[in-house]
């Protein structure tokens, strides 16, 4: 049996406990199901045990610094969508690399070592601790740009700011996404199966529309 879903109902239910979200702006898809979960949560209690079993995602990151050693180890707070940076200088990116990348060793341009001091000696590294049930991936298609404006004849110039989209193509198995790299506990889940995505389509990271397919 089919079952619709009332939207006026739906948006309602969420502009209730997410004020924010009471306009007629265009939401981006995303962001309304972080605030969803995150909202779920830290409230309500009754069902956080379901929420986590099946969304949660789990990591661990490690600072090291290059200079004196000092490692320091700390458990992040649980994420429900797990972000992925595309890599904007290829034409094309496979989602496996993508992974591989976010946990990939990376230095802090601004962190400053606890025990020596010095600043911008240090890396990080995340690992993942756990499999949901449920992956649920979300590609960073919009990057912050800037360009500068001259104008010789005026005698002035200006910077303006805009998010720009990126069209890099993503290429992964639907069968069998493999994070055996990223889990620290090898005996987990860590092979998926895609059962369904939302693409937006437009530049604009204000405007456009979103198609999902299930």
């Amino acid at each position: 049996k089919i079952t619709r879903l009332d939207l006026k109902k739906f948006k309602k239910s969420i502009v209730k406990y997410m004020p924010h979200f009471d306009n007629n702006k265009e939401q981006d898809a995303s962001e309304i199901l972080m605030f969803y979960f995150n909202y779920i949560f830290h409230n309500e209690f009754s069902i956080n045990n379901l929420l986590s079993n099946f969304f949660s995602i789990e990591f661990e990151q490690e600072i090291k610094c290059k200079n004196c050693g000092l490692t320091q180890v700390r458990k992040k707070e649980p994420e429900f969508i797990f972000n992925l940076e595309l890599d904007e200088n290829k034409l094309e990116n496979e989602l496996n690399d993508l992974f591989e990348n976010y946990v990939r060793e990376k230095f802090i341009d601004d962190y400053k070592c606890d025990k020596c001091q010095l600043i911008g000696q240090s890396v990080e590294v995340h690992r993942l601790l756990n499999s949901p049930n449920i992956l649920i991936i979300s590609l960073k298609r919009f990057k912050y740009s800037s360009k500068l404006h001259k104008s010789t004849s005026q005698n002035f110039q200006k910077i303006t700011y805009n998010f720009e989209k990126l069209h890099t193509n993503v290429k992964f198995d639907i069968n069998k996404l493999n994070l055996t790299k990223l889990i620290k506990n090898k005996s987990l889940i860590d092979k998926y199966e895609l059962i369904g995505f939302v693409n937006h389509i437009g530049n604009n990271i204000d405007k456009g529309h979103y198609i999902g397919i299930y």
